[in-house]
């Protein structure tokens, strides 16, 4: 741990007229190589701040500002975009919504081209990149054929291959399932022991508890509670409860499934029946699938990512 890096002082943002999101009176400083959770409701300011960190305030969401954020000694209103985008990263909740090839190899170059890196190093960190996180796999895909999980992959190796010195995380587990977040973590667990800065805004707990040095609680665009890494190992359940958030233990989340499904319906209203596909000659999605229902009914297509939900969903809906 070093310096500081990130410095909000006195910090309040509104989006115009809109309440939700907004911030009051912010105040706290991240150290060099920092893993800091912000968490909280819905609606309590947490993205609000990453944006604040990654420039898109006030540089692309427009509201009134006041009070000073300092990022690696700058003030961000003093930051170009290209400047900032060369030391921080943003990876979102959704990371199809920052993609701009179809080619999961010149994805992760394209920030390189951008910014005018020689060819020759070029194609060292992207080679580099990939192999820090045991993706090369991934090399050479079509984007369209991934799976949430391994888009949220090439999204960090594309960020790495920049090497910036601050990673922000905007609910980066949100359309990912166990394997993909256990997967999330593992890179995570990287960039920290790489002496990166990172910054998670998340709502669910569990996969960070080991991970995180700091976190911050929002509620309505305050923190109501920031926590060092010790309090956070003895949070018990009713904190949890106070604080409305979600538990950091694994074990204490429970599901249930009925079993009370009818299939093999002999007069359904859909069906699919021996259905196969595949994007390209070397990647089959879809093999042999079967599907009866009828209307009105509610069909869950569940699995891991990557196993075809929503290839076979995008098929059925035309």
């Amino acid at each position: 741990m070093g310096d500081v890096v990130i410095d909000f002082d006195n910090v309040s943002f509104s989006y115009g007229t809109q309440t939700e999101g907004s911030l009051r009176n912010i105040n706290f400083k991240v150290k060099r190589g920092e893993f800091i959770l912000i968490t909280g409701q819905s609606g309590s300011g947490k993205t609000t701040v990453t944006r604040l960190i990654n420039g898109l305030i006030p540089h692309f969401f427009e509201g009134v500002l006041t009070g000073t954020v300092k990022v690696l000694g700058s003030d961000i209103k003093t930051i170009t975009p290209g400047e900032m985008g060369k030391n921080i990263a943003s990876i979102f909740q959704n990371p199809r919504s920052q993609f701009f090839t179809t080619n999961s190899t010149k994805e992760v170059a394209f920030a390189l081209e951008n910014y005018g890196i020689d060819r020759d190093e070029m194609i060292d960190r992207v080679n580099c990149a990939f192999h820090d996180f045991e993706a090369e796999s991934l090399m050479d895909r079509d984007m369209f054929s991934l799976s949430s999980g391994e888009k949220q992959k090439i999204a960090i190796i594309a960020a790495k291959a920049l090497n910036p010195k601050i990673y922000v995380f905007d609910e980066p587990s949100a359309n990912l399932d166990i394997h993909s977040i256990l997967n999330l973590k593992k890179m995570m667990e990287r960039l920290k022991k790489q002496g990166y800065t990172v910054i998670v805004s998340e709502h669910r707990l569990f996969y960070l508890k080991n991970l995180v040095d700091k976190c911050l609680i929002m509620k309505d665009g305050k923190i109501n509670r920031e926590l060092e890494k010790n309090d956070i190992e003895n949070l018990n359940d009713s904190d949890i409860r106070a604080y409305k958030l979600r538990t950091f233990k694994l074990s204490n989340i429970k599901y249930e499934l009925k079993d009370n499904l009818i299939v093999n319906k002999q007069n359904a209203d859909f069906k699919v029946e021996n259905l196969s596909f595949s994007y390209d000659v070397n990647h089959s999605v879809l093999s042999n699938c079967n599907l009866e229902g009828n209307f009105g009914e509610t069909v869950a297509i569940v699995g891991h990512n990557g196993n075809g939900k929503t290839t076979l969903g995008k098929i059925m809906s035309g």
